[in-house]
């Protein structure tokens, strides 16, 4: 990966920490997460064809850019783009 994320990263022994810490901070509704990897946002980022800086949306309040990286690390999900099946899907995701 040549795009260096911007987003603060946590070292954890495994998944169960990673809930643990998602917990702790309210991060989560309380259901397991699959935890982001720097890896997996950045094969989630190239599915879709995007950059980390990418804004993707507004937030209508505050009018805060939403970036591609953000959303990515958000919705968890990036180990749905392993698969060349999936990449549509990753893409489609963030359209």
């Amino acid at each position: 990966m040549s795009e260096k994320l911007a987003s603060t990263s946590y070292e954890v022994a495994d998944a169960f920490e990673a809930n643990e810490l998602f917990q702790r901070n309210g991060w989560t509704d309380g259901l397991p997460i699959v935890p982001p990897t720097e890896t997996g946002v950045a094969r989630f980022l190239a599915a879709a064809r995007l950059a980390a800086a990418d804004v993707v949306g507004i937030e209508p309040v505050r009018r805060r850019r939403i970036s591609a990286e953000l959303t990515t690390i958000e919705w968890s999900q990036v180990e749905i783009c392993e698969s060349p099946l999936n990449e549509s899907r990753c893409r489609n995701a963030l359209m």
